[in-house]
């Protein structure tokens, strides 16, 4: 499976988004960039809508630094580039240093900072629900990892969502709708797909796939958008902590109407992924994995039963 559409690849797509929304580039610049066209520029825009909600470190780092992009970084001048300065330097301190990333050095950041109430001690093990989506964050706090501007932007690039309304909304849908009741779509080249899934998460999880390669259960792909989606929201403002909560008591009741334990709700959610989004099975994988052995996970040390 190809990690690009067109030529173009996650950290592309966010640097082109970035550049449009920040740059002084036409969008005949960003297409020439990137040597494709508007109907191939919309197909990518539909590949990694979602993936710039998964991988957000890759997103906002590109998104707040075009010219990291070897496609860009000779369009852009050097005050341009300067000008992302501080975006770039966050982004070298994040694994590092927490409290430079979450505390403003300027008093006119302020507004751009998360703010963030402590998680309520009995509420913890509601944060095991959208921990695969956000792994590349802390998992044990609704912390986010860069600005609340850029969080921002990926909800309204991803989901459409840009005020409480949007966010209660589409939370409704998950939790009424989402992608569980609809036909998946088979090509030829899901067979292989499945395999590379399957092999990036055995032998601990295996796939809900029928013996005719049709997906069975797929309920915890929305599930978990239900916790990522909720937490999102949160940490952007739209929703406060108590609706946050709400919605991650949802997704707990869900999950446990339907699972066992953590390995099947793992399996559901993988399964869902493949059929209704695709991409990449590696990072979610391997946070799953984690997940399931290490003995001071969320997911062992909250069980799902």
């Amino acid at each position: 499976m190809s990690n690009t559409i067109h030529g173009v690849n996650l950290a592309d797509y966010a640097a082109a988004t970035g550049a449009l929304a920040n740059q002084s580039l036409s969008f005949d610049a960003i297409l020439n960039a990137l040597n494709i066209n508007s109907d191939q520029w919309t197909e990518v825009c539909a590949e990694y809508q979602f993936a710039a909600m998964t991988d957000m470190g890759t997103y906002m780092q590109y998104y707040g630094n075009p010219g990291l992009s070897p496609k860009f970084s000779n369009l852009l001048t050097s005050t341009e580039n300067n000008a992302n300065a501080g975006a770039n330097s966050i982004y070298s301190q994040l694994m590092g240093n927490m409290s430079n990333l979450f505390g403003g050095a300027d008093d006119d950041d302020d507004d751009d900072d998360f703010e963030i109430e402590p998680v309520p001690s009995d509420k913890k093990g509601l944060l095991a629900f959208g921990s695969i989506i956000l792994c590349q964050h802390p998992t044990d706090t609704f912390e986010i990892y860069g600005y609340k501007s850029d969080l921002k932007d990926m909800l309204e690039n991803s989901w459409e969502i840009i005020n409480q309304e949007g966010a209660i909304e589409t939370l409704e849908w998950l939790k009424e709708e989402g992608h569980r009741n609809q036909q998946a779509e088979i090509d030829e080249d899901t067979i292989e797909e499945i395999k590379e899934y399957q092999e990036a998460l055995s032998p601990k999880v295996k796939l809900n796939i029928d013996e005719n390669g049709n997906p069975t259960d797929i309920d915890a792909w929305d599930i978990e958008r239900i916790g990522s989606v909720a937490r999102y929201c949160y940490a952007a403002g739209y929703i406060d902590q108590q609706t946050c909560l709400q919605y991650l008591e949802i997704a707990s009741k869900m999950a446990k109407g339907n699972y066992q334990n953590w390995s099947e709700y793992a399996a559901s959610f993988m399964t869902g992924r493949l059929f209704m989004y695709g991409g990449s099975p590696a990072n979610f994988a391997a946070a799953i994995l984690e997940m399931l052995n290490n003995p001071s996970s969320l997911w062992n040390t909250y069980p799902l039963k």
